[in-house]
């Protein structure tokens, strides 16, 4: 029969010398050996969500420490320890076995009986007393009955005569050996389900039949609220407590034998306050864990597998769903009564003005109906408004010159009594040729509010400066007044629906404004000034502008 020879490590040329053989009247320094030991696979840095894929252990030779005095003997069973693809070390005596043990982990031992320091039953209770799961054969000269009770009460393997032949010699070294190569691969198996299972993205735990956690992984010391496991503790013990008596119910419920945890579903809320709005921070709810448990066949005592997902952001984004979809009946409702009131007061201000204009009125009557249609001006500049926020956008854009463009933003309040008192320059920056795709009605819509905003705050005289300059591959019109400016702790609500500082107002207009301008693919955003406030539309560039006259848009 061939075998592959396996040369031990340092033995250089000389093939049949024992590595630490004694020679005479000194010892030779025995030769390092370097290999890879299954089941010790590099252990995963930081999150082992993020960590690639292991990379293959080298192939793994087992190592055989061979403790026998009689050089020419300790030889034979170095090489067929190499034909069993072993890589054999020979230590001659006690002390140096010894020395061997405390540097490293070997794989089979061959231990002669009789040593000139000590006996082998000796070094074979030290192994044993190190729990180390090396397989020792003893070899043994007389083979005593004695001796080989004392040998497997020691707990050796295998005894080995010392006048057996080579052949039955290499049996039961080829059998070590094969015993030690099953043993590697059931560790290197075992580490690579012990990496999937610590690689695992949703938290697992395996439970004894008492509730006490028996492995958990690394993802179970990440779940919110949950205490970080230890093996030992227990299980309900680990969560909150409102929680904990559902939890030690649905657990003993788990069958032993259940293969399939499907149908054993839990779902526990764990509670964080009281909600102040669907989806935001406090939302009534810290964390939702989904459970998922089932019983695993064959184990003894009979183990419960659990598999913890946390789904808070999937029901977030549920409540969000929910309460947008609420929102948006809010709001067809709120356009449809919109609607009928405008039509109302349209009505009720056309009865006033007939009246207003009655020659025998009196003229105290008159200034009460002239004041009563103000009123009613104001209320449907609001209704107005929240026709205008709600309405769906159906843009119809063109390609025009950014300075037809800043020209009509300009005049978008022509004629407004609110801003009759605020003076508007233009300050075109922009190259010539240079255009924008917009539609002329709602971005006029978008710069009206925009005054009237500057103008109110600056409480109806002034100057405002609107100007248009290319910034990269936009336009800016930006829109710098002389009021107050926005205090810093309010800047970032500006564009909020009816959010206002004012106490008329409905507080859709920059809103409503900020639609219009994301519609167009832009952006309106304020601008840090030392004076005022500074708005700023700013749009992408477009193509070549669109013929025309000027006063089209």
């Amino acid at each position: 029969m061939s075998k592959q020879r396996a040369r031990p490590p340092g033995s250089g040329s000389g093939e049949g010398r024992p590595a630490c053989a004694r020679s005479r009247g000194a010892k030779s320094p025995r030769a390092s050996v370097s290999r890879t030991r299954p089941g010790n696979l590099p252990q995963p840095a930081g999150d082992p969500a993020q960590a690639g894929p292991a990379a293959p252990p080298p192939p793994f030779t087992p190592s055989a420490l061979i403790v026998v005095p009689d050089e020419a003997f300790a030889a034979r069973l170095a090489s067929l320890a190499r034909d069993a693809a072993l890589a054999p070390v020979v230590a001659p005596d006690l002390a140096a076995a010894r020395s061997a043990l405390a540097r490293e982990r070997w794989d089979v031992m061959l231990v002669d009986s009789a040593l000139p320091d000590g006996s082998g039953l000796e070094l074979l209770r030290e192994v044993r007393a190190l729990a180390l799961p090396t397989p020792v054969m003893l070899v043994t000269h007389e083979a005593r009955v004695e001796e080989v009770l004392q040998a497997l009460d020691a707990g050796a393997g295998a005894i080995l005569p010392r006048r057996a032949t080579a052949a039955q010699l290499g049996v039961a070294i080829e059998r070590a050996a094969s015993l030690v190569r099953v043993e590697a691969f059931r560790r290197q198996i075992e580490a690579r389900y012990r990496q999937v299972f610590d690689r695992a993205l949703d938290a697992a735990f395996l439970v004894d039949p008492d509730g006490a956690v028996v492995e958990a992984n690394l993802a179970a010391s990440r779940l919110s609220g949950v205490a970080a496991p230890a093996a030992g503790d227990d299980f309900a013990g680990l969560w909150p407590g409102p929680v904990r008596d559902a939890l030690s119910a649905w657990l003993a419920q788990l069958a032993p034998d259940e293969e399939d945890g499907a149908s054993n579903v839990l779902e526990l809320t764990l509670a964080a306050g009281p909600s102040d709005g669907p989806g935001g921070p406090a939302d009534g709810f810290e964390a939702v864990l989904e459970l998922r448990g089932s019983g695993v066949p064959g184990t003894v005592p009979p183990l419960r597998h659990v598999l913890v997902r946390d789904i808070t952001e999937r029901e977030r984004l549920g409540r969000r769903a929910l309460h947008a979809e609420r929102l948006a009946g809010v709001g067809r409702l709120a356009a449809d009564l919109a609607h009928e009131l405008r039509n109302a007061l349209a009505g009720i201000d056309g009865v006033l003005q007939v009246l207003q204009h009655d020659a025998a009125l009196p003229a105290s009557r008159q200034e009460i109906l002239g004041e009563a249609r103000d009123r009613i001006g104001r209320t449907r500049e609001v209704v107005f408004d929240l026709l205008a926020f709600m309405r769906p956008l159906r843009l119809a854009r063109l390609a025009w010159p950014a300075g037809v463009v800043l020209d009509a933003l300009a005049e978008a309040v022509a004629g407004h009594p609110e801003a009759a008192g605020v003076a508007i320059e233009r300050a075109d920056r922009c190259p010539v040729g240079l255009s924008v795709e917009v539609d002329a009605s709602h971005l006029r819509l978008a710069a009206r509010n925009l005054i009237l905003n500057a103008a109110q705050a600056m409480g109806g005289r002034g100057r405002l400066e609107i100007g248009a300059e290319r910034r990269g591959q936009e336009v800016w019109f930006a829109f710098q007044d002389e009021g107050p400016g926005v205090a810093p702790g309010l800047a970032e609500r500006v564009f909020e629906p009816f959010f206002t500082t004012r106490g008329e107002g409905t507080g859709l207009g920059l809103a409503i404004a900020s639609s219009i301008v994301e519609s167009h693919g832009g952006r309106l955003f304020l601008e840090p000034s030392r004076r005022g406030a500074r708005f700023v539309i700013a749009l992408p560039l477009a193509g070549p502008a669109a013929p025309g006259r000027r006063d089209v848009v």
